[in-house]
């Protein structure tokens, strides 16, 4: 994680359902905290503000939900690249369909880009010349073309590449190791 250059480090494939755990109360603000790299259970309790039991809670729910490890005193990022899928059951095969409407993935200079849908919002936010900057700047950083012109479609464009390049590749040429309801791999 950190500066990611070419090829990512490690990924993690999750059920939708685990997926949607960040969005759910105070999780999305623990995790952009812990990917800036404010990684102590203090650090996140300082920069948070959610009460002490509150904040452990909501740790133990992304520990579980395969978005948080815990290392020694630090809970970190669980990986690079957070894709979700569903599995399809039938005909005795199991299927995973990736969803390319709903990724995260680690970003150098913002921490963590995590996204579900599409806003439509670019044309009229104020921080859109920001997201135009730093969409340019992960195109350099993962050597990755893209063509869209709104930042939240090429942000969506960046992780399906980052998908089809990296993780699809890997995939078909190295063994999963499960971990607790995602897949793994690092």
């Amino acid at each position: 994680m950190g500066n990611l250059k070419g090829e990512l480090k490690s990924y993690i494939l999750m059920p939708v359902d685990s997926f949607d755990i960040v969005f759910q109360s105070l999780n999305l603000k623990i995790m952009e905290a812990a990917a800036k790299g404010e990684c102590s259970f203090t650090d996140l309790l300082k920069s948070s503000g959610i009460p002490r039991g509150q904040l452990a809670r909501h740790l133990k729910a992304l520990i579980k939900a395969n978005w948080l490890i815990h290392r020694g005193k630090c809970y970190e990022p669980a990986a690079a690249l957070f894709v979700a899928f569903n599995a399809d059951y039938s005909d005795g095969e199991i299927k995973l369909r990736l969803r390319n409407d709903r990724g995260a993935f680690m970003d150098p200079q913002y921490g963590i880009l995590i996204f579900k849908g599409s806003t439509g919002l670019c044309k009229t936010c104020p921080f859109r010349e920001a997201c135009v900057k730093n969409v340019k700047n992960l195109s350099k950083a993962y050597d990755i073309v893209i063509r869209s012109v709104e930042p939240s479609d090429a942000y969506v464009e960046i992780f399906n590449a980052l998908i089809s390049r990296d993780l699809i590749k890997r995939l078909k040429t190295q063994s999963l190791i499960p971990a607790t309801g995602a897949i793994r791999s690092s």
